[in-house]
């Protein structure tokens, strides 16, 4: 358990972020399927990071994925056509998160997979070897990192992949970014309409990997609830930038945060006192789900009516997060409610009341949750090393602008 407390009004300094782990995990296994002719410039140090890297670097018979779904998908189209016998397994949390999608695809493209237990849930079996590729229909409403791992994979397989997309796409930015790092690697792909021709060939050179503008989230949270003038230097986010969640300056914008690149990273800033920022807002976050509990804070403790749509994926990913949203920020007395797939708030004001907050074993909400502390003065949080899933160095940056105790340790 770690115990926070605040009593500044504003926060000014440097802060370090971590290299962002959509980036590394996808240039990961560019690298391995190009038997290192394709590498990036320095890879992020978060656990699913350094998870897919031993898995890629050992290849053992039995991948254990703990509880990584990135790790799961992407493993399972690369084992799809690594020659061997494979079994992809996890935590039991990860075991209770929807493969089936991408298991259907590449069988049609001729892979061996087999369920070991229930359908369309790992654990699974593959016998992995070289594959034909060709043509191939899929929708794409559960998880966008579904169509990721069938990108990847493609170049390597002997026709390439000509894929059909039915249906509404979710977080469609993050297939951008996959098929823009796969045009930077030497990758020839057409899109048309909803179809994506990607040919074949072999991944090479060197791919720029910047600060992970996901991590970067909470600290504009904490910039956007300080009562008081603060800026803060976000090093190493770039300003060119293929990642889906750089949407965080426009959407924070709105909440009165300035943003504005300098040379060695971004510089975030906020009035404080004089800050005008909406009564109510509505957000849309079917691009950026992974900002959702940020946003949500954010608005909870500014005390803004608001309204939230596009969080398909949000029940399928570490924990149901809707559910742990609605659980702690109530304990709060945010009366946060759930209602037509949407998340509303009515604006209450929160307070911290003697609780302790739980991360429902998700590392974004451990650090959605932490910035709240400027708004109430003090919070508990549980099981706080979750944060190393995506951002192990979090809570040390949190420590230099807030006072931290470790409890039970």
């Amino acid at each position: 358990m770690i115990r926070i407390k605040s009593n500044k009004k504003s926060i000014e300094g440097e802060v370090d972020l971590p290299m962002s782990k959509s980036e590394t995990n996808r240039v990961l296994i560019l690298e391995a399927l190009s038997e290192g002719k394709c590498f990036p410039n320095a890879i992020s140090e978060a656990n699913d990071s350094v998870l897919l890297n031993q898995l890629l670097t050992d290849r053992p018979s039995l991948m254990d994925c703990q509880d990584a779904g990135t790790v799961m998908r992407f493993m399972t189209a690369f084992c799809s056509i690594q020659e061997g016998e494979w079994i992809l397994t996890g935590h039991p949390r990860l075991l209770e998160r929807p493969i089936g999608p991408l298991v259907a695809a590449l069988i049609q493209l001729g892979a061996d997979i087999q369920y070991l237990d229930k359908i369309g849930y790992p654990p699974i079996k593959i016998l992995g070897k070289r594959l034909q590729g060709g043509s191939l229909t899929m929708k794409a409403n559960v998880s966008s990192q579904f169509l990721t791992a069938l990108f990847m994979i493609a170049p390597y397989l002997t026709e390439g992949l000509n894929l059909e997309i039915q249906g509404p796409m979710v977080s469609e930015d993050y297939t951008t970014l996959t098929i823009q790092m796969m045009e930077q690697a030497g990758i020839q792909i057409e899109k048309k309409d909803r179809t994506i021709r990607i040919f074949p060939g072999q991944y090479s050179g060197c791919i720029q990997i910047g600060g992970d503008y996901s991590a970067a989230s909470y600290w504009f949270e904490c910039v956007a609830l300080s009562k008081g003038s603060s800026r803060l230097l976000l090093k190493g986010l770039l300003e060119n930038s293929f990642q889906p969640d750089r949407a965080v300056i426009n959407l924070f914008k709105s909440l009165g945060v300035e943003s504005k690149f300098v040379e060695n990273g971004l510089l975030i800033s906020s009035d404080g006192v004089n800050l005008q920022i909406p009564e109510s807002s509505h957000f849309n976050l079917i691009g950026q789900p992974d900002l959702a509990q940020t946003l949500v804070c954010t608005c909870a403790g500014l005390e803004i009516k608001s309204s939230f749509e596009g969080l398909e994926t949000l029940k399928i990913k570490e924990t149901d997060r809707i559910k742990a949203l609605e659980l702690e920020l109530n304990k709060l007395g945010a009366n946060l409610s759930f209602k037509d797939e949407q998340i509303h708030l009515s604006g209450q004001k929160i307070k911290w009341n003697d609780i302790t907050l739980f991360t429902h074993q998700d590392h974004r909400m451990a650090m959605a949750l932490a910035p709240l502390v400027t708004v109430t003065g003090e919070l508990w949080i549980e099981d706080h090393q979750v944060v190393k899933k995506s951002y192990p160095q979090f809570w040390s940056e949190f420590g230099r602008f807030f006072e931290i105790e470790y409890l039970h340790e």
